[in-house]
């Protein structure tokens, strides 16, 4: 009889589930993007995500007791415990009632994501329009404290053609950074180790002719073409808005080596912007294997470029 009651009460919560392919809930850690074998859900307007993947992208680290069917997730000083079914966790030994219970679904425990952001010093937001869970962790808050400034003015000359390019980036010193590269790329910011190798670089260049109006059609062409080239498979374009400026993005895979590493499937994306006679082009290579950490910090700095 209990298992009957059991097997009614978990055909109830799933009916209350709200999962959409059209339009999946995504989870944002620190400005990168969450993977999850098993999707996120919506339950009663409470999300749900795959608890080893959310705590091991704020940097805890996890461990499952099958026999008690608790997690266990430890991050500097603090130690979380949820129970699949129990509305209570316990951060610190200390008891702290949550809106959903967490639950198995597909062979996952999945919990309430900011409930279990929360309960480490995150802060948590949610966009509705975009589907999208936002998390921004404390190690990440503190990151920020250190971030340091990069600013160009150039003068640009292509025969009797003279233009100025002026432009800031923030970026976080622990990186390796780069100025006047040979290829022309003003500023490099540069991580790597023997597995992956990461780099994000802007440069400018003289542009000669009409300044293109940011349409779809037209980021749709000039993706195809640039993927063309480069012989690799075109995964989105768009127009994007950074510092409340428009830039064409451009995200592709390419067969492509750097600094040793070899990657079939590298990631490359292109933010691309036409102003004042110059275009600027600010672009993110990945190759390997790109730590979640490193991924977050190049996609924050992609947000902080400023053209004057």
């Amino acid at each position: 009889m209990k298992k009957i009651i059991s097997v009614l009460l978990a055909v109830l919560m799933l009916a209350c589930v709200n999962v959409s392919a059209e339009n999946p809930i995504t989870v944002e850690v620190d400005f990168g993007t969450v993977q999850f074998d098993t999707p996120p859900v919506n339950i009663n307007g409470r999300v749900l995500v795959p608890v080893r993947a959310i705590f091991e992208a704020m940097g805890a680290d996890v461990r499952w007791n099958a026999g008690t069917k608790t997690v266990t997730s430890k991050l500097d000083n603090t130690i979380v415990v949820m129970e699949i079914d129990n509305p209570t966790m316990r951060i610190n030994g200390e008891a702290k009632k949550i809106d959903v219970a967490p639950m198995i679904i597909n062979d996952r425990t999945l919990v309430p994501a900011r409930a279990a952001a929360e309960a480490f010093g995150g802060r948590v937001q949610w966009l509705g329009e975009q589907n999208k869970v936002v998390i921004s962790t404390k190690a990440f808050a503190k990151k920020l404290e250190t971030i340091k400034n990069y600013s160009s003015v150039r003068k640009l000359e292509l025969g009797e053609t003279q233009a100025v390019s002026a432009f800031n980036l923030s970026y976080f010193p622990q990186y390796e950074t780069l100025t006047g590269a040979p290829d022309g790329t003003d500023f490099e910011i540069i991580s790597s180790d023997d597995t992956y190798c990461a780099i994000l670089g802007i440069r400018s260049d003289i542009y000669i002719g009409d300044t293109p109006e940011l349409t779809q059609n037209y980021v749709q062409s000039i993706a195809s073409d640039m993927v063309a080239v480069a012989g690799g498979t075109l995964l989105s374009c768009d127009v994007v808005n950074i510092c409340n400026t428009e830039f064409m993005k451009i995200c592709y895979t390419t067969h492509d080596t750097a600094e040793g590493i070899t990657d079939d499937n590298a990631h490359i994306t292109t933010y691309t912007r036409w102003q004042g006679g110059v275009v600027y082009t600010m672009k993110l290579s990945e190759y390997g294997s790109v730590p979640f950490t490193v991924q977050n910090d190049l996609n924050y700095m992609t947000t902080t470029l400023l053209i004057k």
